[in-house]
């Protein structure tokens, strides 16, 4: 069946060879811990500690590198305050997970990662799944870049809102695409602002790191955890940035020890938080889903659609041509994108569109029938278009999905 080799774009054919592989549960008894048991890898930014096989383990680390880059190209206005050894702990197993960071006295239970700040390193579980694990490690990981800018301290709430936002990322293929609005969380955020029951701006900024965590303990952990983002996403983003270079002045005299309050009044020139939070309200309305993501995916169905063509010897010349051929052969696949199988049907039109978000106004996928290869990518996606990059391994022909122009 169709699909992409590459380290996180590949086909469905191995798919389910690897999930047996990486989220295997093991209930050896070792007399070894898992600290000694486990394989060190030196990536550019990270020590990786892990019993994933090798491959996985290389992928973790083009994850773990890959967002470290975005922390620190998006928050560049803040310099190292202190040298800080970046290194991951990856498990396969859960139970080598709970007890490990347990022995550092972390409570690790409710957990799929954490930074543990007393030894300084990002500790994520992998066995549930691949897109759990890069949600927790692009989030747990902030947290250690944090302290190395935020030598200091940081409100809970612009350390975990920051952390949100890294964590919201799309990632795809060792790029990291920011800014992005996941669809069940604005929901949530929408009924929240209709319903009246948001956190006011003031309360939020100024929770401590005990009553956030009591809140966890209580159940309302999820909306202080989706409003920080979104208030971290309205500062970076709202009205084409405006509010962006006052946010970075405001990071910027936080990791100088400035009350977090003051710098706010600095950076902002106000105090009037009742007018920001009317005008973030309007802004999380009027937001849309984010189609980065969703793009990625389909134009894979694309490339897989495209080279069942070439193997036919079908003659595609556009992308309402590539439809209409698919139709004729009743093309479905399952294809494994970041370790995860999704299903394809060529009768759904929406495989071959880009809905609009709030960034991109007509973003829309291009076939061109070039020789000896079809170019299949997006026009008018922001922040970052992409596209399908053939290449041929052992004889085979496979393709990645790249971001970029």
């Amino acid at each position: 069946m169709a699909g992409s080799e590459s380290l996180f774009w590949y086909d469905s054919g191995m798919a389910k060879f690897v999930l047996a592989v990486l989220f295997i549960f093991s209930v050896e008894v070792h007399a070894q811990s898992w600290k000694e048991r486990a394989t060190v890898y030196t990536t550019t930014h990270w020590i990786v500690r892990t019993d994933l096989p090798s491959e996985h383990a290389v992928d973790a680390g083009r994850l773990f590198d890959a967002v470290y880059e975005a922390y620190r190209n998006g928050l560049s206005m803040l310099p190292e305050q202190r040298d800080v050894k970046l290194e991951a702990w990856v498990f396969q197993n859960r139970g080598d997970y709970l007890g490990t960071v347990s022995s550092f006295g972390a409570s690790p239970e409710n957990s799929g990662g954490m930074f543990i700040s007393a030894i300084g390193i990002t500790a994520v579980d992998v066995s549930g799944s691949w897109r759990t694990f890069e949600s927790t490690a692009k989030h747990e990981a902030f947290h250690q870049f944090a302290s190395s800018r935020f030598a200091k301290g940081i409100p809970t709430w612009l350390n975990e809102g920051l952390a949100e936002y890294f964590e919201n990322t799309v990632y795809i293929n060792g790029s990291i695409i920011n800014g992005q609005v996941s669809n069940s969380t604005l929901q949530a955020l929408q009924n929240d602002i209709q319903t009246n029951s948001c956190i006011r701006f003031l309360e939020l900024m100024r929770m401590s790191q005990k009553t956030w965590n009591q809140n966890l303990v209580d159940g309302n952990g999820a909306k202080q955890y989706r409003q920080a983002w979104a208030m971290v996403h309205f500062l970076v983003h709202s009205n084409n940035g405006q509010y962006a270079s006052s946010f970075d002045r405001y990071l910027l005299l936080i990791a100088k020890g400035v009350n977090h309050e003051e710098a706010f009044v600095s950076a902002f020139k106000t105090d009037d938080l009742e007018s920001f939070e009317r005008a973030w309200a309007t802004y999380i309305n009027n937001l849309k889903p984010s189609s980065s993501k969703l793009a990625a995916h389909r134009l894979n169905f694309l490339a897989a659609g495209a080279k069942e063509c070439l193997k036919r010897e079908r003659k595609v010349s556009s992308l309402k041509g590539l439809y209409a051929s698919l139709q004729t052969i009743g093309f479905k696949t399952t294809l494994s994108v970041n370790y995860e199988e999704q299903a394809f049907d060529a009768n759904d039109q929406s495989n071959y569109a880009v809905p609009p978000d709030s960034f991109s106004a007509k973003p829309e996928f291009i076939y061109k029938a070039n020789t000896p290869l079809p170019s299949i990518y997006t026009t008018g996606l922001e922040p970052f278009n992409l596209y399908v990059k053939w290449f041929r391994k052992n004889g085979n022909l496979s393709w990645t999905i790249e971001v970029g122009n």
